[in-house]
C-alpha cells in the first residue's frame, strides 16, 4: 500500500464532513456560526473550524451576520446540475408557460431528508413573500411537503408530528397528526394540496403531484398572494397546475428518466 492509500480515507473523511456542513447550512433558516455547525453535525470545533475556512476561500460558503450561508459557488453548481439534468430539463419549459399563464410563481420540489428541496422557481409577477421563500420547505407547512407527506405510512406521520421540529409559523399552521387526518384524506382524495397561510402570512400555494409510472417522485406548487390567487379564482389555477403536473408526468414517465435524474 502507497503513502497515497494511507492517506486516501483522511481526505475522504473530511470531505464527508464538507458536505454535512454544507447540507446544514442548506436546511437552516438562518447563518450558522462554527459552534452550532459543530454541534448539529458531530464534528469536532476545531475541524469545523478548519473546514469553514477552506469552504468560505472556495466560495462554498460567506459569513453573513454572525455565521455562514451557502455561497455564490454553489448557485453556480447547482445551475450547471439542473442544466445537466434530465428530469430539470424536461419540466421547466412547462414550468415556465404555467408561470405566464397563471402570472404567478412555480416551484419543482423533490424529497430531500425530512423536507423538501426546490430545485427549480419560475418567478412570474414579483412578490416580497415568494421571492423571500427558503429553498428547502418542511413538509407539514408546505404544500409540497404535504402531498409526500400523505403519501407516507400513518405511523411515519405521527412520528414525524412529534418532531422538536415542528412549530407554528402563524396561526393556520397544522402542528399536531390529529389537525392533518382531515387534510391528508382531502389531499389523497382530490390529487392537490394547499398552504393556506401556514408558512408565512399572506402566503397561498397549492400544489400537484409528479408522477413516473404512478409513483410519487416530485411537486410542482403555485404560490402567490393570497389576495390575489382568489381575485384570479382558485379553481382555474389549480386546472391550470394539474394540467401541467399531467404534461410533466406522461413526459418523464415516456422517456423513461431514471429515479437517479432526480435525486
Amino acid at each position: 500500500m502507497t503513502d497515497l492509500d494511507n492517506k486516501e480515507p483522511t481526505f475522504i473523511s473530511i470531505l464527508g464532513r464538507a458536505f454535512q456542513i454544507l447540507e446544514q447550512l442548506l436546511v437552516s433558516e438562518e447563518p450558522l456560526g462554527v459552534s452550532q455547525l459543530s454541534r448539529e453535525t458531530g464534528i469536532p470545533k476545531a475541524n469545523t473550524f478548519r473546514i469553514v475556512k477552506t469552504l468560505e476561500e472556495l466560495k462554498a460558503i460567506t459569513p453573513e451576520g454572525d455565521g455562514y450561508v451557502l455561497g455564490s459557488k454553489m448557485i453556480e453548481l447547482g445551475n450547471g446540475a439542473k442544466r445537466n439534468n434530465q428530469f430539470s430539463s424536461i419540466a421547466i419549459p412547462y414550468l415556465q408557460k404555467l408561470s405566464a399563464a397563471s402570472g404567478e410563481t412555480i416551484n419543482l420540489g423533490v424529497p430531500f431528508r425530512d423536507c423538501i428541496l426546490v430545485i427549480h422557481t419560475e418567478m412570474a409577477e414579483q412578490s416580497h413573500l415568494v421571492a423571500n421563500l427558503q429553498p428547502i420547505m418542511p413538509l407539514y407547512c408546505s404544500s409540497i411537503g404535504k402531498l409526500f407527506l400523505a403519501h407516507m405510512s400513518e405511523a411515519s406521520q405521527k412520528q414525524y408530528f412529534e418532531s422538536d421540529e415542528i412549530r407554528a409559523r402563524t396561526v393556520s399552521t397544522i402542528t399536531t397528526y390529529e389537525q392533518y387526518i382531515p387534510e391528508r384524506e382531502d389531499i389523497l382524495k382530490i390529487g392537490l394540496s394547499h398552504d393556506r397561510e401556514e408558512y408565512d402570512y399572506g402566503l397561498s400555494c397549492m400544489a400537484a403531484p409528479v408522477t413516473r409510472n404512478g409513483q410519487l417522485i416530485a411537486g410542482i406548487s403555485l404560490s402567490g398572494p393570497t389576495s390575489r390567487l382568489n381575485y384570479k379564482g382558485l379553481d382555474s389555477l389549480e386546472a391550470k397546475l394539474r394540467d401541467t403536473a399531467r404534461q410533466i408526468s406522461a413526459e418523464i414517465s415516456a422517456n423513461n428518466v431514471s429515479l437517479a435524474e432526480i435525486d
